[in-house]
């Protein structure tokens, strides 16, 4: 019952005298770290790692393999930059005109089931085409596959 309390632990560097840490005071990351107790890291944009590099490049003290890294790091990143810009252009009209796209390709693919018909009938019927018509038909039908096609491939 009359045991001695148990010793304090010394107090870390880290913590102030009121016991609370300093590197909960640093950033909203190591914060979240803290609390979740992951080691989850922020994703850097690539915009914000070009702006990264070309800081780091804007230093005069910088060693020439290391400036070599670097541009060749920034020149990649500017080339994903790029990509990127049309990765969410072409996202962005796909849904724009995803309904156009529908509508269009259903009467494309009415309009060829019909030529293809037209063809069938044509070329096994009683009536034989002259090599001109059958020609125009065929040509008719190609053109409908190339428009099928670029229906379902637009934008890209």
């Amino acid at each position: 019952e009359n045991m001695p309390a148990a010793p304090k632990p010394p107090q870390k560097a880290a913590e102030t005298s009121k016991g609370t840490s300093l590197a909960a005071n640093n950033t909203h990351a190591s914060a979240i770290r803290k609390k979740t107790g992951k080691n989850t890291t922020k994703i850097r944009s690539v915009k914000d790692q070009i702006r990264g590099l070309e800081r780091l490049l804007l230093k005069k003290d910088l060693a020439p393999e290391g400036k070599e890294k670097a541009e060749k790091a920034l020149a990649d990143l500017r080339q994903r930059q790029v990509a990127n810009k049309q990765k969410d252009k072409e996202i962005k009209y796909s849904r724009k005109y995803h309904m156009i796209k529908f509508f269009e390709r259903q009467k494309i693919e009415r309009r060829l089931s019909k030529a293809q018909r037209a063809l069938e009938i044509a070329e096994g019927g009683k009536d034989k085409l002259s090599a001109a018509e059958r020609e125009q038909k065929v040509r008719q039908r190609d053109q409908l596959l190339e428009d099928l096609e670029y229906v379902t491939h637009f934008p890209r």
